[in-house]
């Protein structure tokens, strides 16, 4: 059943279908929802920016971890401090290599 909605995610994501992509963000499945915030880093709009700060915080590490990329990659400088957040938040070594990745960009962005 899944496997379904991840690949509609996907599309949405080539598309660069927000409204679509925004309406999982909230799904009870983790897998879900970092497919989303994979998907976010595919449009750089301060909604997908905005989203992607809320997935940040998100209870599942696999999550915090596609959306510390996407954030990176959509460069949006107004999410550093989040990403400093989850950074000093974690004992995770993967997570808070990404968000060292992350920052470094973030650090170069115009927004």
């Amino acid at each position: 059943m899944f496997g379904g909605k991840l690949e509609k995610i996907q599309k949405y994501a080539e598309k660069k279908d927000l409204k679509k992509l925004l309406a999982h963000a909230e799904d009870k499945d983790p897998e879900v929802r970092a497919a989303v915030a994979k998907g976010l880093g595919e449009i750089r709009s301060d909604d997908s920016c905005n989203e992607l700060i809320t997935l940040l915080r998100d209870h599942d590490i696999a999550v915090q971890k596609e959306a510390v990329r996407a954030v990176g990659k959509i460069d949006m400088k107004a999410a550093t401090e989040h990403v400093h957040h989850v950074m000093d938040h974690t004992s995770d070594e993967e997570l808070i290599r990404l968000c060292h990745e992350a920052l470094a960009v973030l650090s170069h962005a115009k927004d």
